[in-house]
C-alpha cells in the first residue's frame, strides 16, 4: 500500500461516453463547482463534489469535512480520504510522476515506451491539507494531521502531528498545537466561530447517503 510502481504508459484519449467528467475539463468542472457552491451553499456543493470524485475513483472512508472546488485529485491510482478531512484551495493530490521519462532519456536508459511512476495516496480522518500543498505519489498521512500551506508531502506521516515545508517535516503534536491556539492565540490572530455545528452535522447526515 502506498508504494511507487513504475510502468510503461500507453497514451489513450478518454471517450465522452466513458469519462464524462474528464471530457468537461478541469476548468469547466471548476467553474461548475464554484457556481454550485455560490448558488446552492456548502451542503449541496459537497454532495455534488463527493459524487463527482467517487465517479473518478476516489475512495471516501466517511464524509469529508470540506473539499475546495480548486483542489486537484489525480486519479491515475487510488486516493483514499478519511472522514472529516479538509482539502484547501489549490491543493494537489498527485498519484503519478512523469519526470522519470525525460530523466531516463537524458541518461540513456529510456526504451521504446515512456515511463511513469505511480503510487496510491492514503489520507486519514480529521486531517487538514493547507493552501497549495502538494501530496506526492505513494504518500500515507495518518489521522489528525495538519499540513501547512505550500508544503510538499512525501512518504509516511504519522498520526497527530503538524507538518510543513518542502519536504514536509514534523513541527509539533496536533494536541499541543490545538491547545496553544485555544488558550493563547497570538496578538495578530483572533479565534472566532464561523458556523453552527448543526450545519456541518446536516451535511454529514446527507453525505452519508452519497458515500
Amino acid at each position: 500500500m502506498g508504494s511507487f510502481k513504475p510502468f510503461n504508459m500507453p497514451m489513450r484519449r478518454s471517450r465522452l461516453t466513458k469519462r464524462p467528467l474528464r471530457a468537461i475539463g478541469r476548468g469547466g468542472l471548476y467553474l461548475l463547482l464554484k457556481l454550485l457552491h455560490a448558488l446552492g451553499g456548502s451542503v449541496l456543493y459537497m454532495r455534488a463534489r463527493t459524487w463527482s470524485l467517487r465517479r473518478s475513483g476516489v475512495v471516501f472512508e466517511g464524509p469529508p469535512g470540506f473539499i475546495d472546488p480548486s483542489a486537484v485529485f489525480d486519479t491515475s491510482r487510488k486516493i483514499v480520504l478519511g472522514s472529516g478531512t479538509v482539502v484547501a484551495r489549490d491543493t494537489y493530490l498527485l498519484t503519478h510522476d512523469y519526470s522519470i521519462t525525460p530523466a531516463a532519456d537524458y541518461v540513456g536508459q529510456l526504451g521504446e515506451m515512456d515511463l511513469n511512476i505511480t503510487g496510491e495516496i492514503h489520507i486519514g480522518k480529521n486531517c487538514f491539507l493547507g493552501l497549495r500543498s502538494i501530496v506526492l505519489p505513494g504518500s500515507e498521512i495518518g489521522d489528525g494531521v495538519i499540513v501547512g500551506a505550500a508544503s510538499v508531502v512525501r512518504g509516511k506521516i504519522p498520526s497527530g502531528v503538524v507538518v510543513f515545508g518542502n519536504p514536509a517535516t514534523v513541527y509539533e503534536r496536533t494536541e499541543s498545537w490545538v491547545m496553544r491556539k485555544l488558550t493563547s492565540p497570538s496578538s495578530h490572530q483572533h479565534l472566532s466561530q464561523c458556523k453552527p455545528k448543526t450545519t456541518r452535522t446536516r451535511f454529514l447526515r446527507g453525505s452519508r447517503e452519497m458515500i
